[in-house]
């Protein structure tokens, strides 16, 4: 069954509730709608248009248009995500916060997040002393929604930032720096580069819930700071001084354990052309389940299942980054499908990957048939492919050949199971633990992945999570943060 959380109702990281998130009649959970695989499911056989009208979509009026709740000031979600970024952090108005979220903003992080404009603005203030030269490149903004129900934004960002220890830094409260704080004057001058995705819902041009992924774990081991240190002063933190924020780690493993299926109803509002959003609509659950299926408990399984849905669903020549990979390119089937040793949750038996939110981004290429010429083979590189391509065009005769040929997917996902404690700590550490060998323990995984495809492949896949909140679940019971 899917877990519904009421928005006004749900708890957030200080423990009050979300009082401006939505209107009183929107009481629609994060996870809410139906399940994609109603009606059809791509991996079983059944036709993809099943149950599809061509004027399907929702739409607030006749007249919807992506600038709505930006105009005059943005054109669109791009447009103002891009330009609210920059002027926040490298142009270090900070103040801005108040003019572009809401008062009582969620901001949902792994490692402990925040509620209120007030504490956004004082978190963004203490990271620009600390990274006073921080450049956020946006690397790609995806985006579906609108003005009544809320934009969905992705930012994909490639961060670079520079450690300044300064007066005010040193001069912070000592049993505080002691205690939880991680840098020191040795990192000082030390330069880093990271990815991050923020993803955020938008309405009337102001942020009313984020979830924002960072890789912290990374952004440590390039400062030269301790990552097991690092893990081991924030699970104190959590015990000592943040016991909500334990709570809701353990609503978000149940809330990802208890849920079938993807559990939400796709927005295709950013696809203008009606006629081609069922096909949109397809291509976005054929990759998003497959991918479910690499990283849930049906491939960590085994080493040989996760291989075999690898290439199932992977270019035989794709890239791979994220976390697990020192956020460096894996090349290939080989590559990728050596990853089930050292993923995290590679030695679960007990695992489920619930996919939060889904956006879709065509390309500018189309999927017109070329008679007289052989297909693509980097894009169709495999037989199935060829096979897909033919089923894609039969169901979709009148719109296939004007669908876009290769689109960018962004998944927002949670992964929640049982590991044992040892084995996932040295996935992390590459190190050995003090923690006992028959310890289990719960852990919840917060991410999301920007995939870029073509045909019916992933190409690259970009994936962002915070491996220090990770490790600091896996050593939060352990004798070593004691």
């Amino acid at each position: 069954m899917t877990t519904e959380i009421s928005i006004q109702s749900k708890k957030l990281p200080n423990g009050n509730k979300s009082s401006d998130t939505h209107s009183p009649t929107d009481t629609h959970s994060l996870s809410e709608v139906n399940s994609p695989s109603e009606g059809y499911s791509p991996s079983e056989g059944h036709s993809p248009s099943e149950g599809y009208s061509p004027s399907e979509g929702y739409s607030p009026s006749d007249g919807y248009s992506p600038s709505e709740g930006y105009s005059p000031q943005w054109r669109d979600t791009v447009d103002y995500i891009e330009d609210i970024t920059y002027r926040i952090w490298e142009q270090g108005n900070v103040e801005y916060v108040r003019d572009t979220y809401t008062p009582q903003c969620p901001v949902w992080v792994l490692g402990g997040g925040c509620v209120g404009t007030e504490q956004v603005v004082a978190n963004t203030t203490r990271t620009l002393d600390m990274f006073p030269d921080r450049t956020l490149f946006p690397t790609r903004v995806l985006w579906n929604g609108d003005n009544v129900r809320g934009y969905h934004s992705s930012h994909l960002i490639s961060t670079h930032m520079t450690y300044r220890e300064t007066d005010q830094s040193s001069d912070r409260d000592l049993d505080e720096k002691q205690r939880f704080d991680v840098f020191s004057r040795e990192c000082h001058g030390n330069q880093a580069r990271i990815r991050v995705i923020a993803h955020c819902m938008i309405r009337d041009g102001r942020i009313f819930e984020e979830w924002l992924m960072r890789d912290n774990g990374e952004l440590y081991r390039q400062l030269g700071i301790d990552t097991t240190m690092a893990a081991k002063k924030l699970a104190l933190k959590w015990k000592q001084d943040e016991p909500d924020h334990l709570e809701w780690l353990e609503s978000e493993y149940n809330r990802a354990m208890e849920k079938d299926g993807m559990g939400f109803e796709m927005d295709l509002q950013n696809i203008p052309n009606k006629l081609h959003r069922p096909a949109y609509r397809y291509l976005a659950h054929f990759i998003a389940e497959r991918y479910q299926k690499v990283w849930g408990f049906q491939r960590m399984s085994s080493g040989k299942s996760f291989d075999d849905l690898v290439r199932e669903i992977y270019h035989p020549h794709a890239r791979f980054e994220s976390p697990q990979t020192g956020n460096k390119d894996l090349v290939g089937w080989e590559g990728i499908g050596g990853l089930h040793d050292t993923f995290v949750f590679g030695s679960s038996d007990s695992v489920k990957m619930s996919v939060d939110w889904i956006i879709i981004e065509p390309g500018d290429d189309t999927r017109e048939k070329r008679s007289g010429r052989s297909p693509n083979a980097w894009r169709y590189p495999q037989p199935s492919d060829l096979k897909h391509k033919e089923m894609f065009h039969s169901n979709f005769n009148d719109t296939a050949a004007d669908v876009a040929e290769s689109f960018t997917v962004a998944v927002r996902w949670t992964l929640a199971g049982k590991v044992k404690a040892i084995d996932a700590g040295i996935s992390l550490t590459h190190d050995p633990l003090d923690i006992p060998s028959d310890r289990e323990e719960q852990l919840v995984v917060m991410g999301e992945s920007h995939l870029q495809c073509v045909g019916f492949r992933i190409i690259r896949d970009v994936t962002v999570y915070d491996s220090n909140a990770v490790l600091a679940q896996i050593l939060l019971h352990s004798s070593i943060d004691e």
